[in-house]
Protein backbone atom coordinates (compact mmCIF):
# COMPACT_ATOMS: atom_id res chain seq x y z
CA UNK A 1 0.00 0.00 0.00
CA UNK A 2 1.52 3.46 -1.03
CA UNK A 3 1.67 5.91 1.70
CA UNK A 4 0.18 9.41 0.99
CA UNK A 5 1.42 11.38 3.27
CA UNK A 6 5.25 11.01 3.99
CA UNK A 7 5.97 13.58 7.35
CA UNK A 8 6.91 11.12 9.78
CA UNK A 9 5.38 13.41 12.84
CA UNK A 10 2.28 13.20 12.05
CA UNK A 11 0.17 9.52 13.39
CA UNK A 12 -0.78 7.24 10.99
CA UNK A 13 -4.16 6.65 9.69
CA UNK A 14 -5.58 3.78 8.01
CA UNK A 15 -8.86 4.52 5.51
CA UNK A 16 -10.28 1.43 4.26
CA UNK A 17 -13.26 0.31 2.29
CA UNK A 18 -12.54 -3.62 2.48
CA UNK A 19 -15.81 -4.77 1.00
CA UNK A 20 -16.12 -6.32 -3.36
CA UNK A 21 -17.41 -2.88 -4.46
CA UNK A 22 -17.43 0.79 -4.44
CA UNK A 23 -20.03 2.62 -5.69
CA UNK A 24 -19.05 5.88 -7.21
CA UNK A 25 -20.31 8.00 -4.50
CA UNK A 26 -18.66 6.47 -2.19
CA UNK A 27 -15.58 6.77 -4.30
CA UNK A 28 -16.45 10.46 -4.24
CA UNK A 29 -17.15 10.38 -0.61
CA UNK A 30 -13.48 9.04 0.13
CA UNK A 31 -11.74 11.54 -1.84
CA UNK A 32 -12.73 14.14 0.16
CA UNK A 33 -11.79 12.28 2.96
CA UNK A 34 -8.67 11.62 2.03
CA UNK A 35 -7.62 14.90 0.85
CA UNK A 36 -8.73 16.61 4.55
CA UNK A 37 -6.79 13.69 6.13
CA UNK A 38 -3.66 13.56 4.93
CA UNK A 39 -3.37 17.26 6.39
CA UNK A 40 -2.76 16.20 9.67
CA UNK A 41 -2.05 11.84 9.48
CA UNK A 42 0.16 10.30 7.40
CA UNK A 43 -2.65 8.26 5.32
CA UNK A 44 -2.52 4.34 4.23
CA UNK A 45 -5.85 3.85 1.86
CA UNK A 46 -6.95 0.17 1.23
CA UNK A 47 -9.51 -0.25 -1.29
CA UNK A 48 -10.99 -3.35 -3.45
CA UNK A 49 -8.88 -4.92 -5.53
CA UNK A 50 -5.78 -4.84 -3.14
CA UNK A 51 -6.52 -8.01 -1.41
CA UNK A 52 -7.70 -10.77 -4.12
CA UNK A 53 -4.85 -12.92 -3.61
CA UNK A 54 -5.70 -13.06 0.20
CA UNK A 55 -9.27 -12.99 0.48
CA UNK A 56 -12.07 -15.08 -1.57
CA UNK A 57 -14.07 -12.00 -2.82
CA UNK A 58 -16.43 -14.25 -5.02
CA UNK A 59 -17.81 -15.90 -1.52
CA UNK A 60 -20.63 -13.60 -0.76
CA UNK A 61 -21.69 -13.27 2.90
CA UNK A 62 -20.85 -13.49 6.47
CA UNK A 63 -17.10 -14.76 5.70
CA UNK A 64 -16.43 -12.50 3.13
CA UNK A 65 -16.93 -9.81 5.22
CA UNK A 66 -14.99 -11.68 8.22
CA UNK A 67 -11.86 -12.69 6.27
CA UNK A 68 -11.80 -9.28 4.64
CA UNK A 69 -12.21 -7.29 8.40
CA UNK A 70 -9.20 -9.68 9.88
CA UNK A 71 -7.22 -8.67 6.79
CA UNK A 72 -7.29 -5.49 7.57
CA UNK A 73 -7.18 -5.79 11.25
CA UNK A 74 -3.47 -7.64 9.96
CA UNK A 75 -2.30 -4.75 7.68
CA UNK A 76 -2.97 -1.71 10.36
CA UNK A 77 -1.86 -3.66 12.93
CA UNK A 78 1.07 -4.88 11.01
CA UNK A 79 1.92 -1.59 9.69
CA UNK A 80 2.03 -0.24 13.09
CA UNK A 81 -1.14 2.70 12.09
CA UNK A 82 -2.43 4.82 15.19
CA UNK A 83 -6.00 5.62 13.90
CA UNK A 84 -8.47 3.20 11.82
CA UNK A 85 -11.50 4.94 9.78
CA UNK A 86 -13.58 2.41 8.10
CA UNK A 87 -15.83 3.71 5.13
CA UNK A 88 -17.76 0.56 3.58
CA UNK A 89 -18.32 0.60 -0.07
CA UNK A 90 -22.17 2.12 0.03
CA UNK A 91 -21.82 4.91 2.50
CA UNK A 92 -22.28 8.54 0.86
CA UNK A 93 -20.26 10.85 3.38
CA UNK A 94 -20.97 14.68 3.80
CA UNK A 95 -18.13 17.06 3.18
CA UNK A 96 -17.62 17.25 6.96
CA UNK A 97 -16.88 13.61 8.16
CA UNK A 98 -13.52 13.57 8.71
CA UNK A 99 -13.82 16.62 11.22
CA UNK A 100 -17.05 15.35 12.51
CA UNK A 101 -15.03 11.94 13.48
CA UNK A 102 -12.17 13.20 14.64
CA UNK A 103 -13.53 15.44 16.97
CA UNK A 104 -15.11 12.34 18.65
CA UNK A 105 -11.70 11.18 19.56
CA UNK A 106 -9.65 14.31 20.62
CA UNK A 107 -12.36 16.37 21.76
CA UNK A 108 -14.76 13.87 23.07
CA UNK A 109 -12.23 11.03 24.55
CA UNK A 110 -14.39 8.10 22.35
CA UNK A 111 -12.32 5.08 21.98
CA UNK A 112 -14.43 4.50 18.63
CA UNK A 113 -16.29 6.81 17.09
CA UNK A 114 -19.46 6.40 14.48
CA UNK A 115 -21.77 8.76 12.41
CA UNK A 116 -25.29 7.98 11.91
CA UNK A 117 -27.07 5.84 9.58
CA UNK A 118 -29.97 3.34 8.72
CA UNK A 119 -29.55 -0.13 7.53
CA UNK A 120 -30.41 -1.19 4.47
CA UNK A 121 -33.71 -3.55 3.59
CA UNK A 122 -34.78 -2.43 6.93
CA UNK A 123 -37.94 -0.80 5.74
CA UNK A 124 -41.00 -1.74 4.21
CA UNK A 125 -42.62 -0.63 1.06
CA UNK A 126 -43.09 3.56 1.14
CA UNK A 127 -41.05 3.83 4.24
CA UNK A 128 -38.32 6.71 4.02
CA UNK A 129 -36.62 5.43 7.14
CA UNK A 130 -35.34 2.34 8.23
CA UNK A 131 -33.43 0.96 11.60
CA UNK A 132 -30.22 3.27 13.24
CA UNK A 133 -26.71 1.92 13.29
CA UNK A 134 -25.89 3.53 16.25
CA UNK A 135 -26.71 1.19 19.17
CA UNK A 136 -28.36 1.88 22.61
CA UNK A 137 -26.79 1.75 26.02
CA UNK A 138 -28.66 0.87 29.31
CA UNK A 139 -30.94 3.56 30.24
CA UNK A 140 -32.39 4.54 33.77
CA UNK A 141 -35.33 6.17 32.55
CA UNK A 142 -38.66 4.81 32.75
CA UNK A 143 -39.44 2.51 29.88
CA UNK A 144 -36.38 3.19 28.49
CA UNK A 145 -33.51 0.68 27.17
CA UNK A 146 -33.09 -2.92 28.82
CA UNK A 147 -30.27 -4.42 26.25
CA UNK A 148 -27.36 -2.66 24.41
CA UNK A 149 -27.24 -3.76 20.81
CA UNK A 150 -30.58 -1.96 19.96
CA UNK A 151 -30.92 0.58 17.31
CA UNK A 152 -31.79 3.62 18.83
CA UNK A 153 -34.19 4.51 16.11
CA UNK A 154 -36.47 0.91 17.86
CA UNK A 155 -37.13 4.00 21.14
CA UNK A 156 -39.90 6.34 19.81
CA UNK A 157 -40.27 7.92 23.35
CA UNK A 158 -36.44 8.96 23.37
CA UNK A 159 -35.42 8.83 19.20
CA UNK A 160 -36.32 12.31 18.73
CA UNK A 161 -34.83 13.76 22.10
CA UNK A 162 -31.87 11.80 21.30
CA UNK A 163 -31.17 13.26 17.73
CA UNK A 164 -31.10 16.49 19.47
CA UNK A 165 -28.31 15.49 21.59
CA UNK A 166 -25.77 15.64 18.64
CA UNK A 167 -23.05 13.50 20.75
CA UNK A 168 -24.50 10.30 21.94
CA UNK A 169 -22.88 7.83 23.86
CA UNK A 170 -23.92 4.12 22.69
CA UNK A 171 -22.86 0.86 22.93
CA UNK A 172 -22.24 0.23 19.44
CA UNK A 173 -22.40 1.62 16.09
CA UNK A 174 -21.86 -0.82 13.38
CA UNK A 175 -18.79 -0.65 10.87
CA UNK A 176 -20.25 1.72 8.22
CA UNK A 177 -18.41 4.81 9.21
CA UNK A 178 -15.82 4.69 11.90
CA UNK A 179 -13.56 6.11 13.87
CA UNK A 180 -10.92 3.51 16.10
CA UNK A 181 -8.07 3.80 18.29
CA UNK A 182 -5.22 1.16 17.37
CA UNK A 183 -5.64 -0.21 20.95
CA UNK A 184 -9.46 -1.96 20.09
CA UNK A 185 -8.12 -3.04 17.32
CA UNK A 186 -5.00 -4.58 19.28
CA UNK A 187 -7.43 -6.42 21.79
CA UNK A 188 -10.13 -7.25 19.72
CA UNK A 189 -10.51 -9.48 16.37
CA UNK A 190 -13.41 -9.82 14.33
CA UNK A 191 -15.45 -13.23 14.89
CA UNK A 192 -18.65 -14.67 13.81
CA UNK A 193 -20.91 -17.17 15.08
CA UNK A 194 -21.44 -20.51 13.64
CA UNK A 195 -24.85 -21.20 14.71
CA UNK A 196 -25.74 -17.40 13.68
CA UNK A 197 -25.98 -15.96 9.96
CA UNK A 198 -24.82 -12.42 11.41
CA UNK A 199 -22.07 -10.28 10.02
CA UNK A 200 -19.04 -9.72 12.03
CA UNK A 201 -19.59 -6.26 13.26
CA UNK A 202 -22.32 -7.30 15.40
CA UNK A 203 -20.10 -9.54 17.53
CA UNK A 204 -17.15 -7.33 17.39
CA UNK A 205 -19.35 -3.86 18.58
CA UNK A 206 -20.34 -6.29 21.50
CA UNK A 207 -16.59 -7.17 22.09
CA UNK A 208 -15.74 -3.79 22.12
CA UNK A 209 -18.47 -3.19 24.73
CA UNK A 210 -16.92 -5.57 26.84
CA UNK A 211 -13.40 -4.46 26.41
CA UNK A 212 -14.75 -1.23 28.02
CA UNK A 213 -14.06 0.72 24.77
CA UNK A 214 -16.37 3.72 24.70
CA UNK A 215 -18.26 4.31 21.62
CA UNK A 216 -19.68 7.82 21.22
CA UNK A 217 -21.85 8.84 18.07
CA UNK A 218 -22.73 12.05 16.36
CA UNK A 219 -25.87 12.14 15.39
CA UNK A 220 -25.62 14.92 13.08
CA UNK A 221 -23.32 13.55 11.09
CA UNK A 222 -25.80 12.36 8.97
CA UNK A 223 -24.74 9.76 6.75
CA UNK A 224 -26.57 8.33 3.45
CA UNK A 225 -26.50 4.53 2.88
CA UNK A 226 -27.03 3.14 -0.67
CA UNK A 227 -30.01 0.33 -1.12
CA UNK A 228 -29.66 -2.64 -3.32
CA UNK A 229 -32.62 -0.69 -5.40
CA UNK A 230 -30.42 2.54 -5.82
CA UNK A 231 -32.12 4.34 -2.97
CA UNK A 232 -29.82 6.12 -0.87
CA UNK A 233 -31.07 5.92 2.60
CA UNK A 234 -31.22 8.93 5.45
CA UNK A 235 -31.87 8.74 9.02
CA UNK A 236 -34.63 11.14 10.25
CA UNK A 237 -36.86 10.95 12.84
CA UNK A 238 -40.54 9.43 11.71
CA UNK A 239 -43.34 7.24 12.57
CA UNK A 240 -41.90 4.26 12.48
CA UNK A 241 -43.46 1.14 11.71
CA UNK A 242 -41.48 -0.84 14.45
CA UNK A 243 -41.21 -0.30 17.87
CA UNK A 244 -39.02 -1.55 21.13
CA UNK A 245 -41.38 -4.72 21.75
CA UNK A 246 -41.40 -5.59 17.84
CA UNK A 247 -45.05 -4.65 17.44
Amino acid sequence: MPTIATDHNKPRLLITTPTYRLEPETWASLYVLWAKAKEQFRVDLYLPGDNKDLVDLESKGVRNHLGNYNHIRDLFLDGGFDYWINVESDMILPNDTFEKLTALIFEHGADIGTGHYVFRNWRKPGEGSGASNVFARLSEEPGGVKNIGQPISLYRQFYKDWLERKIFPCSGGALGCIIAKRWVLEQIPFRIREDKVIHCDTFWMEDCWTAKADCVADLSLVLGHKDTDGTILYPFYCEQWYTNDGS
